[in-house]
C-alpha cells in the first residue's frame, strides 16, 4: 500500500450515514476503539494491511478498493463540511443552476445527504449577503440577496458591467428581438430559455429595457454601439 492511502474522508461520511462509531468500526478491525479512533483521525491508517481494508469495506457495505486513493506527495487539502463543499460548487457553477442529480454525480452523496448539505448550507447564509435559491426541486444556485442592494445601487452596478463588458450573447439576442419587433410581450418571456430570462431580467434591472408588465421594450435613452474584434 505504498502508493495508496485509505480516503479517511469517506470512511468517516460512511459511517455517519451507517450511524457507526469508533468502537464498531474498531470491532469490525479487530482492533480497540481507541485504533478506530486514531484511524479516523488519519494517524492510524498508515499501518493497515490490504486484509485489514479489506475488513474495514466490509465494516462500512463498500468496495474495499472504493476507500483507497492514489497516495499525495502535495500538501494534504483540508477536509471541508459538506454545505461549505456544497456552497463552493455552486459557486464555481458561475450563477448556472446545478441539478441536485448534476451534484449527486459530481461528490457521489446519495439524496439524502445533498438534502442535508442543503439544510446546512441555507441556515449558514441567512443573514449574509448571500442566499440558496430553490426555484424548484430540481435546480439550486447561490445568488446575491436582492433586500441588500437598493435598486438605484443595482441599476449603476448592471450599468457599470454592461458599459465595460458589453452585452452577452444571450441578452443581444433579446434586445435584438425587442427593437426588431418593436417590443416583446411580457409572458413570452416566461418560454424562453432560462439565460435569456435571466439576460431579460438584467436588462430591465439596469434599465437598458423597460418592462411595463405587459410589452418590453429598448428604453427609448439607450444608446448601443457594435464593435468588432479580432
Amino acid at each position: 500500500m505504498d502508493d495508496l492511502s485509505l480516503d479517511v474522508d469517506l470512511v468517516r461520511n460512511l459511517m455517519r450515514e451507517r450511524r457507526l462509531s469508533a468502537r464498531e468500526l474498531g470491532r469490525g478491525l479487530g482492533m480497540s476503539a481507541q485504533g478506530g479512533a486514531a484511524i479516523l483521525s488519519g494517524r492510524g491508517h498508515e499501518r493497515l494491511t490490504l486484509r485489514d481494508v479489506s475488513r474495514l469495506g466490509r465494516t462500512l457495505g463498500v468496495d474495499p478498493a472504493l476507500l483507497l486513493v492514489p497516495r499525495s506527495t502535495d500538501k494534504p487539502v483540508a477536509v471541508h463540511d459538506d454545505d461549505v463543499r456544497l456552497e463552493a460548487a455552486l459557486i464555481e457553477a458561475d450563477r448556472s443552476r446545478v441539478t441536485r442529480a448534476e451534484l449527486v454525480d459530481t461528490f457521489g452523496w446519495n439524496l439524502a445527504r445533498l438534502r442535508r448539505a442543503v439544510a446546512s448550507l441555507e441556515a449558514r447564509l441567512v443573514g449574509t449577503a448571500q442566499r440558496l435559491d430553490q426555484p424548484s426541486t430540481v435546480h439550486l444556485s447561490v445568488r446575491g440577496r436582492l433586500d441588500v442592494l437598493t435598486e438605484d445601487e443595482r441599476r449603476r452596478l448592471h450599468r457599470g458591467l454592461y458599459r465595460s463588458r458589453g452585452l452577452g450573447v444571450n441578452g443581444a439576442r433579446v434586445l435584438a428581438d425587442a427593437i426588431r419587433t418593436g417590443g416583446l410581450d411580457s409572458q413570452a418571456i416566461g418560454n424562453r430559455s432560462y439565460n435569456e430570462q435571466s439576460s431579460f431580467a438584467a436588462l430591465v434591472r439596469c434599465g437598458v429595457m423597460v418592462d411595463d408588465g405587459g410589452r418590453a421594450t429598448a428604453h427609448p435613452d439607450a444608446v448601443f454601439s457594435l464593435a468588432l474584434r479580432d
